[in-house]
């Protein structure tokens, strides 16, 4: 409920200006959805997603994929606070497009660390991130870090450098990630759950809270699959390095060792 179409829409509403507020609600859409499409939107949509795209509503300030994020923040500072580290990256081209971006969680579920850019050549971006890493040193637990399209090669040269530095314990630690239409709806459904039920704090961050706003999931009726991406026109990078982190954290609970006993 708020920005520059909201403001129209309640002008229009107070009869202000030569605006016509419309609710879609106060009409019969039927020839434009069907009653049992509605409810198959309703099934496969967030909640938010579904009151904006579907019933036509204002939202307040949360996105259309994710939740309570606001309720969800501390301030934006770099802890030291942490025993260990779960990371995440996200590769950008470095043309001043796309982010690259790189995100951490303490063992609380804590964001601890952020850092992204979009303005760097490859050698600066390997050269800024191979420093973010050893901000950590050995209490790196995970670092899941996108291998899709350009983010094969820049692993290379970041296991290179940190190879060159005699970090080969960090360096077992790197997990390549490929992102498919699958694995992205796993990590945005655990998220989903992380920020529902507070288990999880993201720093108060403009960029961060804006792209987390952006974020959309789009329903293909003929596949039947919903896709997510950030809305046209923006990004999604720190959303990505953010759920590549929060994936390593939420793991950590499937590593370690077994013992299985038998009763006699």
């Amino acid at each position: 409920r708020d920005g520059v179409f909201y403001n129209y829409y309640k002008e229009g509403l107070d009869g202000k200006s030569n605006i016509i507020s419309i609710d879609w609600n106060d009409w019969d859409t039927s020839e434009l959805i069907s009653a049992e499409m509605v409810e198959q939107y309703r099934k496969i949509l967030t909640a938010n997603q579904f009151k904006s795209e579907i019933l036509g509503e204002w939202l307040d300030d949360d996105g259309l994929v994710f939740s309570f994020v606001r309720e969800n923040t501390i301030p934006d500072a770099l802890s030291d606070a942490y025993d260990r580290a779960y990371c995440g990256i996200d590769f950008g081209v470095g043309n001043g497009g796309d982010y690259t971006a790189f995100s951490a969680f303490d063992d609380n579920g804590k964001m601890i660390f952020l850092d992204y850019f979009n303005d760097l050549s490859t050698l600066q971006q390997i050269e800024r991130l191979t420093v973010d890493i050893l901000k950590f040193g050995k209490k790196i637990i995970s670092i899941n870090a996108e291998n899709n399209s350009i983010g094969s090669p820049m692993i290379d040269l970041i296991i290179q450098e940190l190879n060159r530095r005699g970090e080969a314990v960090i360096v077992s630690r790197i997990n390549r990630w490929t992102t498919t239409n699958k694995s992205k709806s796993e990590l945005v459904k655990q998220f989903q759950l992380a920020l529902e039920q507070g288990a999880t704090k993201l720093f108060d961050n403009k960029m961060l809270l804006a792209q987390f706003g952006a974020f959309e999931a789009e329903y293909n009726p003929k596949t039947q699959v919903v896709t997510y991406n950030g809305a046209y026109g923006t990004h999604d990078d720190l959303v990505m390095s953010t759920l590549l982190a929060w994936d390593a954290y939420y793991k950590r609970t499937l590593k370690g060792k077994y013992c299985i006993a038998f009763p006699r």
